[in-house]
Formats: structure tokens, sequence, C-alpha cells
């Protein structure tokens, strides 16, 4: 459960920082974060903002 809690300090930082939504997924067991509106591919787990 670190890895998504890491993830998502990750993604509330850049959301900060660029002042964008970000999504907050997971594929295969990795999490990842990308803008909202970009094509990710896995399982949609929140929606990140500052």
């Amino acid at each position: 459960m670190s890895d998504i809690a890491n993830m998502r300090s990750l993604a509330r930082k850049a959301a900060a920082l660029d002042g964008k939504v970000y999504v907050l997924y997971e594929n295969g067991g990795i999490f990842g974060f990308c803008p909202r509106g970009e094509e990710f591919k896995g399982k949609f787990i929140e929606f990140i903002w500052f």
C-alpha cells in the first residue's frame, strides 16, 4: 500500500506545480499518474488535484 501512497504524494506535488488535475491509475500492479485528458492503460484509481 505504500506504493500507492508514494504515487499519490507525487501526483499531488505535480498537480500543485502544474495547476492541472492528474489521474492516478494502476496497470499490472504498478501505479502511475498522468494529466487528465491523456490516454492511459490500466485501472482508474482516483483524480488528484491541488
